[in-house]
């Protein structure tokens, strides 16, 4: 057995090295470029794809450096697009850091300018992305607003065959409505939107998405403790990623396992996937998936009561969290510390770190942070006696939880859903109205060329029919006159022969004939 796991091991970390080479190799390709580039559109493309390249390693200063060149040239030349797509790449560096503001400030820009430009694409995206901050901040009805609104788009844009043109972007959208029906505890909903994405991503062929899917659905069996489900799911969704080589994707499925395992209180199992997924993040440079790692390794430890080993871990990933700038992480770090210090009855060093996660989750406002600090606080209020200050906190704990899954929320997100049913229902009748009407148009046009096309065969076989006839006329007109002609040749032609029957008449009278002067002359020779 162990020597099939470290078999296991062994290979992915072969794959986690050519994937990690593969991605060294394209950042060094496109540095290459740019470095022979000439200051035009072309290069702001090239500082985009590498500033998006380099987010993707979790080289977030190095990446927003990037970004923000790209704008500044693409501002030079007024390059729309490029300056949309530098916006957004900084928007995700942003968010990905946990600076929401900045975040919410550049997806705006870019979608201002998206917008300007007609990129409907582009808008339904960075609608997507907006919504992404919502969720994170517990505003749900403000989430499932943006990617309805994103989703109005994709079915108001479509083919001329009928089909949505993005369907890879509807895909994602569908996902991001699961996650947030999944956060509201609507499971069924969220496995509904779910299986959506899901069955879009395979028709698109899109493997790497259709695997997130699995593990997105994989999650929700877990959350409801059905873990036969949920490996499941995490399993079908590891094969594919191993197929198609994803590293990333690999390293959230060993995650995931282990919190299986970890639910299931085998410790070993558990500390072994996560092992694994920390050291695929580590040879492909993903510093917040290392931070989310050594989290969840800290986590087994906290279940094992290994306090020792489990604030180690919990330490490691608070330093890569500040490192990246990921304040997030960094706040449910603190949190977790303050619970061990708790644990440990060390109340000094706890207070310090409840008061760092309350205040850092209230700077980035996200909701659910807040509800987690306000809990530990009181936790730490009660081990030191001090119940007043604890049910305050408790209060607090409880409000916020009610406000995240309230009936007014509820309220205003079955309202988004039925106003985008109706709008989806209201473009359906219009695609269909404006169908007929292209149908009668060229039906219309059908008819109108059949009438000229008539009218044009009439003129022209009236026009046949008169040219004819005044052919017919002229021809009868020179009959006559030839006739009249001929008359006339032939009464002067009578004339002219009776002129000369006349004088051969008198000519006749006057001459002597020739049988008198044949006789005479037969007389004379017989003398």
């Amino acid at each position: 057995m162990q020597f099939i796991k470290k078999f296991i091991f062994t290979g992915v970390l072969n794959l986690a090295f050519c994937f990690c080479y593969t991605q060294n190799s394209k950042i060094d390709s496109l540095q290459a470029v740019l470095k022979m580039a000439k200051e035009d559109t072309n290069k702001v493309k090239v500082l985009n794809e590498l500033s998006w390249q380099l987010k993707n390693t979790g080289k977030y200063n190095e990446a927003r450096e990037t970004a923000l060149s790209a704008l500044t040239l693409s501002k030079q030349f007024r390059f729309k697009k490029g300056i949309s797509n530098a916006y957004n790449c900084i928007g995700i560096i942003d968010f990905k850091q946990g600076n929401y503001e900045d975040a919410l400030r550049n997806y705006l820009a870019a979608l201002k300018i998206r917008e300007e430009t007609g990129d409907k694409k582009g808008i339904a995206s960075s609608h997507n992305n907006i919504g992404l901050i919502y969720l994170d901040k517990g505003n749900f009805p403000g989430a499932l607003e943006q990617y309805f609104t994103a989703l109005k788009i994709y079915y108001q844009n479509l083919q001329p065959n009928g089909e949505i043109e993005d369907k890879k972007g509807l895909a994602g959208t569908y996902n991001n409505i699961g996650s947030v029906y999944y956060f509201q505890g609507n499971y069924p909903e969220a496995v509904r939107n779910y299986f959506i994405s899901l069955k879009l991503k395979e028709k698109i062929g899109d493997q790497k998405g259709a695997a997130n899917s699995y593990h997105n659905i994989g999650s929700i069996y877990l959350y409801q403790n059905n873990i036969k489900d949920a490996l499941r799911f995490f399993l079908i969704a590891l094969r594919i990623r191993e197929e198609i080589k994803d590293l990333q994707g690999m390293a959230a499925s060993f995650n995931s396992l282990g919190l299986v395992y970890q639910r299931q209180d085998n410790f070993e199992e558990a500390l072994n996937k996560h092992l694994m997924s920390l050291k695929i993040k580590e040879t492909i440079g993903d510093k917040k998936g290392m931070e989310n790692s050594y989290g969840n390794i800290g986590a087994v430890y906290y279940r094992k009561k290994n306090y020792a080993e489990a604030l180690k871990n919990y330490f490691i990933s608070l330093k890569i969290a500040e490192e990246i700038g990921h304040k997030g992480g960094a706040a449910s770090d603190y949190g977790n510390i303050a619970g061990i210090y708790i644990k440990q009855k060390k109340f000094k060093e706890a207070e310090i770190y409840c008061n760092k996660n309350l205040m850092l989750a209230k700077e980035i406002g996200e909701l659910d942070l807040m509800k987690t600090a306000n809990k530990t606080l009181s936790d730490l209020c009660v081990g030191t006696g001090k119940y007043e200050k604890a049910l305050l906190f408790e209060k607090a704990y409880i409000a916020i939880r009610d406000s995240l899954l309230n009936e007014e929320n509820t309220k205003k997100t079955v309202k988004i859903e039925m106003q985008f049913e109706f709008d989806k229902k209201e473009a359906a009748t219009k695609l269909e109205q404006e169908k007929k009407e292209a149908v009668a148009a060229a039906e219309s046009k059908k008819q109108k060329i059949v009438i000229w096309s008539v009218c044009g065969i009439l003129i022209l076989v009236i026009g046949f029919a008169i040219f004819a006839y005044r052919s017919y006329l002229q021809k009868q007109k020179a009959n006559i006159e030839i006739t009249k002609q001929k008359e006339i040749i032939e009464e002067k032609q009578k004339e002219i022969l009776d002129s000369i029957h006349y004088a051969k008449r008198i000519q006749t009278a006057l001459l002597t004939s020739e049988k008198y002067i044949e006789r005479n002359l037969e007389r004379l020779e017989k003398t």
